[in-house]
């Protein structure tokens, strides 16, 4: 049984658009599987981290798997809309 290939990239300390527009440092993080075994396709997920707080600000999924039991298909795009907190 063949593991899913996994390959990281990150680049440091990026400036990034954030809610209405203003820039934040980020680190931004991107996996992307590669599987080849019971379970044949990619998924590649995207993290934005901002430097200051250590908070997610932005998650980006996108998945497509084909399988003997059927697809799997996940996209999707999560985006935090304020750095301060609701009380």
């Amino acid at each position: 049984m063949s593991e899913p290939r996994q390959v990281w990239l990150i680049e440091w300390l990026k400036k990034a658009p954030f809610g209405g527009g203003t820039e934040i440092e980020v680190v931004h993080l991107r996996s992307m599987d590669t599987f080849t075994d019971s379970q044949v396709g990619t998924e590649v997920d995207e993290w934005w981290i901002d430097v200051a707080t250590g908070l997610p600000v932005k998650l980006v999924i996108d998945a497509d798997l084909t399988s003997s039991v059927g697809d799997y298909i996940e996209k999707g795009t999560l985006e935090l809309t304020s750095l301060e907190p609701v009380t």
